[in-house]
């Protein structure tokens, strides 16, 4: 199993001798560690200026957007979440990379804390991230959006 920690190592990442996987690797690693802890300013650094979001199975029905354009649209999504939920860790399980070296799809869990109800949050997502040299250009995340619902339902 991939995990944040077998790649972080004393809270910076070692990019020593990496290849431009690790890179995009040790990048995703990063961001769902910034994302658990709340770091939502330092992951905005992670993305290109163009960057997309695409929630393909999103039920507008919980208050978030299936789409997102831009730093500025995905930097309000990253607002909503610690007004959503009291705790919001992702844990990375594993990285496919792809051909080309431009995305790789990632699997992820969380286990958040709905701060209203209390209620635990739990779900498994399967992500493709394209980047654009170093930066994330491109995330399509694809997760169960009933257990979202339900979750953030009194």
């Amino acid at each position: 199993m991939l995990t944040v920690a077998s790649i972080i190592t004393g809270g910076f990442i070692d990019m020593t001798d990496a290849t431009t996987e690790d890179g995009h690797t040790a990048t995703i690693a990063t961001l769902l560690a910034l994302f658990s802890s709340g770091g939502f300013d330092e992951a905005m650094e992670l993305f290109s200026e163009d960057v997309e979001m695409r929630l393909p199975f999103q039920d507008p029905s919980t208050g978030f957007w299936s789409e997102i354009d831009g730093r500025k649209g995905l930097r309000q999504l990253f607002a909503s979440i610690p007004r959503l939920f009291a705790t919001h860790p992702l844990h990375l399980d594993s990285v496919i990379r792809s051909a080309d070296s431009r995305s790789l799809v990632a699997r992820y869990r969380g286990d958040f804390t709905v701060r209203k109800t209390g209620k635990p949050y739990q779900n498994t997502y399967i992500a493709v991230f394209e980047f654009d040299d170093d930066k994330i250009r491109s995330w399509t995340e694809f997760h169960n959006p009933q257990i979202l619902g339900e979750s953030l339902r009194p």
